[in-house]
């Protein structure tokens, strides 16, 4: 890659192409806008209303009386567009003689003031050399006594008033710019965008896809960091998953040897104690195994209805003598792996039957979440565990009874879950206990 492409794939030179670019992109667009206003703002001499204007003038100095016509002729000039002259000859006109006979505006001005005598002068065409001295355009009318009105014009007469011409110009401009730079920053900012949605989903889900490199140097090597950094967690997480079930594995083998000893103790009392303790620990590594390797993970996407999925799990929770009731839709399309968000779910219900008794469940939308509430009548948990009890491993609870406080992954399965999805897990203290508040894009929903 030679020097001068390295440098234009730099940011710097994607900026300078950009502005180059835009800048190109205004003068054509000025150009486009300089060649429509001469069409629409600037019409020809028969078409702007001169002509008549240049009619009525001739008939008022023609009414006049010789000594008065060239005051009349100064009074009616209108010095910022146009002048107007009586001549009492030809050879006063200060036109050079010209074979022009105004043929395009004869045809005008016959309607209007009858057959007459006009010479129409042009300094481009017919003093192209300028020996005459004269820049301007002019037109000359012979008047009924032999005397001559001229019409001379510095500029081109617009068809709409200047400041209008102005303001015309002005807003197609500002127009011209504004589209340009839209698009030259959108081109600049994409690869910007795709690195900034490449994070945010390898934050909702580890096992994303690698970024392809694209855009200014800098953003390339950016994203390859991130390729690399992101591989390098995946391979840890996979890793250690692999090292959690091989654990696992060899913890359920002599697990189970224990409990085949234990058929041999004659004391029943001790015989259910040990069973218990085995299944305890086998229940133990199966919630751990589960929540590592990030149960559901696996599963694929799909639209279901969100609505009857709670409904579900509260009858479920009824079925277990739990007091529930629920407020919501009765119908919720969303798009998610439903598996597992009736794990997360299941996880939170359970907890709000556990320890606060009666649960009342709420489904709900706004603007930017699918919003399902859980609150029981329980004492609630103290602000300041109110994060703490999604660590795995830790239970609220002091007691080691697995029945009553659990293994302690409930919760963070719960958020990994939901975390996944996009969304989020909060817990808050109400007046009557607690509100676990699921979160989840509404992206992803509809009615």
């Amino acid at each position: 890659m030679s020097v001068f492409n390295w440098r234009l794939n730099t940011l710097a030179g994607w900026m300078m192409v950009n502005i180059v670019f835009a800048i190109l992109m205004v003068v054509l667009l000025n150009a486009a806008v300089i060649a429509f206003a001469s069409v629409w703002a600037r019409p020809d001499i028969v078409q702007s209303g001169l002509l008549q204007q240049m009619g009525i003038m001739l008939k008022a100095v023609e009414a006049c009386p010789a000594a008065e016509r060239p005051r009349m002729a100064a009074a009616i000039s209108d010095h910022e567009e146009y002048g107007v002259h009586w001549y009492a000859s030809r050879n006063d006109v200060p036109m050079p003689p010209s074979d022009q006979d105004a043929t395009s505006f004869k045809e005008p001005l016959v309607e209007i003031l009858g057959q007459r005598r006009m010479e129409a002068f042009d300094p481009h065409d017919d003093d192209p050399e300028g020996r005459s001295g004269q820049t301007h355009y002019m037109l000359a009318v012979q008047l009924k006594d032999g005397s001559w009105l001229t019409f001379d014009t510095a500029k081109r007469i617009w068809g709409v008033h200047p400041h209008t011409r102005y303001l015309v110009i002005g807003l197609f401009v500002m127009f011209s710019s504004v589209v340009v730079a839209a698009v030259a920053s959108r081109h600049l900012s994409r690869p910007m965008r795709r690195l900034a949605a490449a994070a945010e989903r390898f934050g909702a889900d580890v096992k994303a896809p690698a970024i392809r490199p694209e855009g200014p140097l800098e953003l390339r090597v950016a994203m390859r960091a991130f390729n690399e950094m992101q591989g390098r967690i995946q391979r840890f997480v996979r890793d250690r998953t692999d090292m959690l079930a091989a654990i696992s594995h060899d913890l359920r083998a002599p697990l189970t040897r224990i409990r085949l000893r234990g058929e041999y103790i004659d004391e029943a009392e001790q015989r259910r104690k040990l069973f218990a303790d085995v299944d305890e620990m086998r229940s133990m590594i199966d919630a751990a195994l589960a929540f590592f390797r990030g149960d559901g993970e696996e599963e694929a996407p799909t639209r279901f209805d969100l609505a009857g999925l709670v409904q579900t799990v509260i009858d479920d929770g009824r079925d277990e003598g739990g007091e529930v009731t629920y407020a919501g839709p009765t119908r919720l399309i969303y798009e998610g792996r439903p598996i597992a968000l009736k794990r997360a779910i299941t996880n939170l219900l359970g907890n709000a039957m556990r320890y606060g008794g009666k649960t009342h469940v709420e489904l709900d939308t706004d603007i930017a979440h699918v919003r399902l509430r859980i609150l029981d009548n329980g004492p609630g948990i103290p602000e300041s565990l109110q994060e703490t009890v999604f660590r795995p491993f830790f239970r609220g609870e002091s007691s080691r009874n697995r029945n009553t406080g659990g293994v302690g992954l409930g919760l963070p399965t719960a958020r990994s879950i939901v975390r996944g999805h996009g969304g989020e897990v909060v817990l808050g203290n109400t007046a009557q206990g607690l509100a676990a508040t699921l979160l989840l894009p509404i992206e992803s929903a509809r009615t």
